[in-house]
């Protein structure tokens, strides 16, 4: 039996993967927690990873996990000086693209974490 390397990962880049192929199946969306046809947006597409429901980050009680996650996507985005950081803000900018939310994902399960 093949192993999936993904379980040797920890769980809050599991749940991220998880988003990621909740994005690519029911697609993406802005200015919405999710839309009547399925697709999501990234905080609901963690959120459906982390719980299975679709919530914003400050309307559930989530695991260290789930709030790892949402803290490292956090960490990679770039926000305005006194800007609101929150990624359903960063998700609904004008001009954001799928692609730029799938890759964002990618990159923060790719990072190497440094063990001190």
């Amino acid at each position: 039996m093949l192993r999936d390397p993904r379980h040797d990962l920890p769980e809050w880049k599991r749940i991220l993967l998880c988003a990621h192929e909740v994005i690519e199946e029911r697609g993406w969306c802005q200015k919405a927690l999710q839309t009547a046809d399925g697709r999501v947006c990234l905080e609901a597409a963690i959120s459906i990873a982390a719980c299975g429901r679709a919530f914003l980050e400050a309307r559930w009680a989530m695991s260290e996990a789930a709030v790892r996650a949402f803290t490292e996507m956090k960490r990679r985005v770039r926000f305005a000086p006194g800007e609101d950081h929150r990624l359903y803000l960063w998700n609904d900018r004008s001009g954001r693209t799928k692609g730029e939310v799938l890759q964002l994902i990618r990159d923060a399960v790719a990072e190497v974490e440094c063990v001190a």
